[in-house]
């Protein structure tokens, strides 16, 4: 089950991730919200909250690179899986957080 389909807002959760460090920004589909783009991607916590307050429907964009994150990019139109499967027999991946994307695949 979802946070969201357990009651809690997108800005709760943009919160939540600025509170563990992830450097966050509102995005309309993939596409940021705000001037500056990724570059103005926030961790301060006021600074996020106005944004949620001004569109509390908006996507949460993470700036990876900045907040110390990498993404795996597993599509399984491309072949990911079996890409994923010869990575993981080559070293030994992290337990890690996924969600899935719009393709039948993972990040």
């Amino acid at each position: 089950m979802s946070r969201l389909s357990q009651g809690v807002t997108l800005g709760q959760c943009a919160c939540e991730y600025a509170e563990r460090g992830l450097f966050v920004l509102p995005a309309n589909g993939k596409v940021p919200r705000i001037s500056g783009g990724f570059h103005s991607a926030s961790k301060n916590l006021d600074m996020v909250r106005g944004w949620w307050k001004r569109w509390p429907e908006a996507n949460i964009g993470i700036v990876c690179d900045k907040s110390g994150l990498v993404v795996l990019d597993v599509d399984k139109r491309s072949g990911g899986f079996d890409t994923l499967d010869e990575l993981e027999s080559m070293c030994e991946l992290p337990q890690t957080p996924c969600s899935q994307s719009g393709g039948n695949g993972l990040h």
